[in-house]
């Protein structure tokens, strides 16, 4: 059967979501979804049955041995199928798109062999015999968490290669160093990282490895200072100091552009001065610079597998990728405008009459001052709205609202986001769902993960009376206590994509009892740790270092 369907032309899959949709002849959306759950469970036990585990391909460095998975034809067979059902999927939306990761391959997916089958092969193979099959081909049955290691892989490649080439060149041309080398001072961090980025003439060089150090403070970046600077960056540009974004949705719970009609109003409280951008250049263009070096960090940290510390929506993700908008999209930051909307979809009664609406909005500018009529379409203040315009006029609104009004910023933001990631497989591989996880992590923690993975140095192990009241103390903490000290440790409060036991955590002791708090290293994801002679020693001391923390809390 996998076989059968996914030989179909594609021109009688229309017919094929028609089958799974119909009961007794009749469309039934509760006959298709528990028909396509039948065909990915299905499906599923298929592929399960024909993979399984190997080690006979070399990684990406031809160093040694990695993991991956042979599948057979059949399996190659009920995974196109599959991919046939996916596409019937997202058009209709009957199920959640992680029905389709599939459990096993996910379990043993090796991000270096199947990078390298992925670029050395055919999406499928001709031959009889079992073949590696390139998985990347069919990203939808691979969960974020596989896709980012597949993408780490990817940009690993590409800065090696970019190393290789700096080491060629410097033969000729002179030394050039190996990585993104930023050298800021802690107090301009936004001014500083600004110019230093705006002054890389080689796109290629935004996607060398990022090593940071702040101005008069010892360390060496292995990872956490790098955080560090991306999280202070973007917690500068979205002070309202900036007027470059504000809160919205419910309870102000994400960080949308501002409209561009105050973003660009020819004033600035910006503290970015002048000579940062091209001489003469007006606020407004800083204020571009300014968006392009978000997107531009939000690429870095893709690129350098950072967590971002911002709560951006998921509607900035399916721009970015260049997904369909909804009304659910707009919800999540104007969940009021929305739900208009959705009522004025609904109305029976004369809409004309109702509503007096004509194809208009209004804007209000910088500091409360004069509104601005803005048309949605031409010569739309005589145009009134009817039942019979009515879809048109809500098209338009849901265009204004998320791609109009803010055109200017965004479009900036995604230059400079694209000037990082260009040359990446961000859209074929990810769902904007799964690059929002990718880059701003994930809301859950879980604690018992963290500890399964931490290590522990300097006398201390798992079995360490100190070290048990450790993850006691943690486990009876609140959610937000929890995330102070993910923050404390790691650099980030929130889990990466795949959950924090993709974290390791080093518990190292740091002296016998004492009234020292701790301390952490996060470059290192180190907690320095005294042997404190009391679990309730260790809680109050623990608690008040939390609460030292500077910078928690950042958006």
């Amino acid at each position: 059967m996998c076989e059968l369907l996914h030989r179909l032309p594609s021109s009688t899959h229309p017919e094929v979501a028609r089958w799974i949709l119909a009961h007794k002849g009749t469309p039934n959306r509760a006959q298709g979804v528990l028909v396509i759950q039948r065909l990915v469970a299905g499906i599923h036990a298929t592929i399960s049955a024909c993979f399984r585990p190997c080690s006979n391909l070399e990684d990406v460095d031809d160093e040694n041995e990695d993991e991956g998975a042979v599948v057979d034809p059949g399996a190659v067979h009920a995974i196109k199928a599959l991919k046939v059902i996916d596409t019937i999927n997202r058009k209709y939306s009957l199920l959640p798109y992680a029905t389709f990761y599939h459990p096993d391959i996910n379990a043993y997916f090796s991000p270096r062999a199947e990078y390298l089958r992925w670029k050395s092969s055919p999406p499928v193979s001709a031959m009889n015999e079992p073949q590696p099959l390139a998985l990347a081909h069919y990203p939808f049955i691979l969960n974020p968490a596989s896709k980012s290691d597949l993408l780490r892989i990817e940009s690993l490649v590409h800065m090696r290669h970019h190393l290789q080439a700096t080491f060629f060149r410097a033969l000729f041309v002179g030394v050039q160093s190996p990585y993104l080398d930023l050298v800021v001072r802690r107090d301009h961090a936004v001014r500083d990282t600004l110019v230093q980025l705006a002054g890389v003439s080689d796109r290629r060089d935004l996607r060398k490895q990022l090593r940071v150090s702040f101005v008069g403070e010892p360390g060496v970046d292995e990872g956490g200072v790098a955080r560090e600077l991306l999280a202070l960056v973007m917690r500068g540009l979205l002070d309202p100091v900036y007027g470059m974004f504000a809160a919205a949705g419910a309870g102000d719970a994400v960080a949308w552009f501002v409209p561009d009609v105050v973003a660009f109003s020819g004033q600035t409280t910006s503290d970015v001065p002048a000579d940062n951008v091209e001489s003469g250049a007006s606020s407004d263009a800083r204020t571009e610079e300014e968006y392009e070096l978000a997107g531009k960090v939000c690429g870095v940290a893709l690129y350098n597998s950072i967590v971002l510390q911002v709560h951006f929506p998921l509607v900035l993700f399916k721009k970015l990728l260049g997904e369909p908008l909804t009304i659910d999209d707009l919800a999540e930051i104007d969940p009021q405008l929305a739900q208009g909307m959705r009522t004025l979809a609904n109305f029976q009664g004369d809409v004309q009459s109702t509503y007096c609406r004509t194809f208009t909005v209004e804007e209000e500018r910088l500091g409360g001052g004069a509104r601005t009529v803005v048309e949605l379409i031409p010569n739309g203040a005589s145009v009134d709205l009817t039942n019979d315009n009515r879809k048109l006029y809500m098209e338009k609104l849901l265009d204004y609202h998320l791609n109009v009004r803010v055109s200017r910023s965004f479009q900036a933001f995604q230059r400079g986001f694209a000037a990082v990631t260009a040359e990446s497989s961000i859209k074929h591989l990810f769902r904007a769902e799964e690059l929002h996880h990718v880059v701003l992590g994930e809301d859950e923690l879980d604690i018992d993960a963290l500890e399964t993975q931490a290590i522990y140095d300097g006398g201390y192990s798992h079995e360490t009376p100190i070290v048990e009241s450790l993850w006691h103390a943690i486990r009876s903490m609140s959610k937000v206590d929890q995330r102070r000290f993910l923050f404390f440790v790691t650099g980030s409060d929130r889990s990466p994509v795949g959950g924090l036991g993709r974290v390791t955590v080093v518990v190292m002791r740091q002296g016998p009892d004492s009234d020292r708090l701790p301390s952490a290293h996060t470059c290192f994801n180190v907690l320095l740790l005294p042997e404190y002679s009391s679990p309730s020693k260790l809680e109050t001391l623990l608690q008040k270092a939390l609460e030292n923390i500077e910078g928690f809390g950042l958006m």
